[in-house]
């Protein structure tokens, strides 16, 4: 493959070649266009890389392409799989502390000191746990699109999540 010599011509119709394939194969594993799109420029970046380890003796451009984003998709939907797991054991813990401050008549004491103990509890969380928390469960943020937000590691912002739905369960019962 004269990509793998670092031949900008030729990897571009290799892409041109192979991004339509690729992107439709992409959309049905992902049913997400925009996942789709960013698994597809993955693959090739990975490609582009990796071209000069491209050996035509053990698979042709296609095939090698085509398994490279059939991976990086498939990927992507383990990864997704695992955060809906972490979201909805997170979304059933976050409705146990919530649900803890619904109280039969709103204007009753017992509403109010549930309400201060809620913001006690929330106050007592480090900031970045409490802003993540409330991005993933007022605003509906993915833990991809809070971690793109507040500009950290995916894996930090699942932890700080998991961590403070922890502590808010732990204050709440306190």
């Amino acid at each position: 493959m004269l990509a793998g010599n670092g031949n900008e011509a030729a990897f571009r119709q290799f892409y041109d070649l192979t991004a339509p394939t690729l992107n439709a194969i992409l959309l049905h594993m992902l049913k997400d266009r925009f996942q789709a799109e960013d698994v597809l420029q993955d693959a090739m970046v990975i490609a582009w890389n990796k071209a000069a380890h491209f050996d035509p003796a053990k698979a042709g451009a296609k095939t090698w392409i085509t398994t490279i984003a059939r991976r990086r998709a498939l990927d992507l939907l383990r990864s997704r799989n695992r955060r809906d797991e972490v979201m909805r054991e997170g979304a059933a813990d976050i409705r146990d502390v919530l649900s803890q401050a619904e109280p039969a008549a709103a204007d009753s004491p017992e509403s109010s000191a549930t309400e201060r103990r809620l913001a006690q509890c929330f106050g007592e969380l480090n900031s970045d746990a409490a802003s993540c928390i409330r991005f993933a469960y007022l605003e509906g943020l993915s833990f991809t699109e809070i971690a793109a937000r507040i500009d950290r590691r995916l894996g930090t912002v699942k932890s700080w999540i998991r961590r403070g739905v922890s502590k808010l369960r732990e204050c709440m019962r306190a």
